[in-house]
């Protein structure tokens, strides 16, 4: 019997393409739900500021921020306003 060649470390997918892969198996999982890919992406989220408020510390709001205002530029070029004074209020009182 043959067993299944492992994967090299090289052709193993990083970080970033296990979370696309997740992404794409959550919007999977929503079928054909309305607003599958926000639905899908919101869970990533909830995840991603549940894992900074809990590892964070007291100042992990400041933390989100930090990261939040580095992507900021891009959300601009990409033509999609962003408005961290209004999302960080939600995050406070939602968390």
């Amino acid at each position: 019997m043959d067993k299944p060649m492992a994967m090299s470390q090289k052709d193993a997918p990083n970080p970033l393409q296990q979370m696309d892969r997740l992404y794409e198996q959550l919007v999977s999982h929503y079928g054909d739900a309305t607003d599958r890919e926000i639905r899908a992406a919101s869970k990533l989220l909830l995840v991603a500021l549940e894992k900074f408020q809990q590892h964070g510390g007291p100042g992990w709001i400041n933390l989100v921020e930090e990261y939040a205002l580095e992507e900021t530029d891009f959300f601009y070029t990409a033509g999609v306003g962003f408005r961290w004074d209004i999302t960080k209020r939600i995050l406070i009182k939602g968390i």
